[in-house]
């Protein structure tokens, strides 16, 4: 019996300091969304992202105003992960 509890081994996990792979759904895509609600530091707003709205949350520590473009880094559940766009 003890032999079988062998053959159920933990999977490895990732360190911290690998880069996280992107999304699945958001391979092949244009990755730039507007926004449609103010997203504050630590606040959730909303993007508009592929015709759909979207919560959002910033990855930096910044305010982005509606209109402004900011490109969709990953996909948190259903909360779009984001930054500005500098242009």
């Amino acid at each position: 019996m003890f032999k079988l509890l062998g053959l159920f081994k933990t999977a490895k996990t990732q360190s911290d300091n690998c880069q996280r792979p992107r999304h699945w759904c958001l391979e092949g895509v244009e990755p730039e969304a507007i926004v449609d609600e103010a997203i504050y530091p630590l606040h959730c707003g909303r993007a508009r992202f592929r015709d759909t709205i979207w919560p959002a949350r910033c990855a930096d520590n910044v305010t982005l105003e509606p209109g402004q473009v900011c490109e969709v880094l990953d996909l948190d559940n259903i909360t779009l992960i984001v930054k500005p766009v500098t242009r």
